[in-house]
């Protein structure tokens, strides 16, 4: 698929910023959908145009999808940038990007989903996502939505953190229960990768992880020690414990309610991507190895590999 300017949504966020650098990269022009009083600074540059506008203001949609090639929505109100972010533009916001994206005619819609939303029934944020699929193909928006597992990196890089403190935190149980895993850069080339792919993935859910499979906390544990040459000291935090916390505080916060459920879900082993598609679509997965070693310098855990070793 031929690109000229792709719409970016959530364009100053943790994935959003990343796909924005992508695309930079391509040389694709980009248009940046930023809510008003947020700093676009970070991804101001050549090729980039910030548009202000927001998910829960479509008339400011229909402007910002004017003549765009496609879009890729990386926005997301659970991870609460802003204090006042509520579920309401996970659920609501979504369906008005859906709605907007169809009334615009895109060529290509590029949902950054959550792996497995349609079988996590009582986790909201993956309801949320799994309605956001339901309403691009209720509408017949050509769109993709790319699954990502667990971030190994968030905006608040606990794992990192820890790791300084050559600390391992973990959920759950150490080795019994495996799970998805992906790196932030990786899911942002998925979701560029998507834009530009050939028709057949229209209409299809893309699970993204790495080529090496789920991982346990154990093992994960072990990459990162090997790699950063570090002894970690390792916790992990028993199913029990989630569940108590998220019954007791969870009455009262909902974003411990939502979290605690998604580790909880977790516990089912269900929560594995299934590479086939992507390799098959949307090229090879990194292994976690790779996936780790490029985290780690990233991070400054390790020395940084010479120029053009990746």
């Amino acid at each position: 698929m031929s690109l000229e300017t792709v719409l970016v949504v959530g364009a100053t966020g943790h994935v959003g910023r990343k796909v924005v650098a992508v695309l930079q990269q391509r040389g694709v022009a980009v248009r940046a959908l930023v809510r008003p009083g947020s700093d676009a600074s970070a991804i101001e540059g050549p090729g980039v145009t910030v548009v202000r506008g927001d998910m829960m203001d479509p008339p400011s949609l229909d402007a910002a999808f004017a003549g765009v090639d496609a879009a890729i929505s990386c926005a997301a109100g659970y991870t609460k940038r802003r204090k006042s972010d509520s579920s309401d533009i996970d659920r609501v916001g979504n369906v008005n990007l859906a709605e907007a994206a169809k009334r615009s005619g895109v060529g290509r819609y590029v949902l950054n989903s959550i792996l497995q939303c349609d079988d996590a029934q009582g986790v909201q944020h993956f309801v949320d996502k799994a309605e956001a699929e339901a309403a691009l193909r209720r509408l017949g928006v050509p769109f993709v939505a790319v699954r990502p597992g667990a971030f190994l990196d968030q905006a608040d890089d606990f794992v990192a953190a820890n790791v300084k403190k050559n600390k391992y935190m973990g959920m759950g149980d150490a080795s019994r229960t495996r799970w998805s895993w992906t790196y932030t850069p990786d899911l942002a080339e998925s979701l560029v990768n998507a834009a530009f792919a050939d028709e057949k993935i229209v209409g299809r859910t893309v699970d993204v992880g790495w080529s090496t499979g789920p991982l346990s906390n154990a093992e994960l544990a072990d990459t990162i020690a090997s790699i950063t040459h570090r002894t970690l000291a390792r916790t992990i935090v028993p199913w029990w414990v989630l569940k108590t916390v998220t019954a007791v505080v969870g009455t009262f916060n909902h974003d411990v309610r939502d979290l605690g459920k998604m580790f909880l879900y977790f516990r089912h082993g269900r929560y594995v991507a299934d590479a086939a598609l992507h390799e098959a679509l949307l090229g090879p997965l990194p292994t976690k190895d790779d996936a780790v070693r490029r985290w780690a310098q990233a991070q400054g855990l390790v020395q940084s590999a010479p120029l053009g070793v990746r």
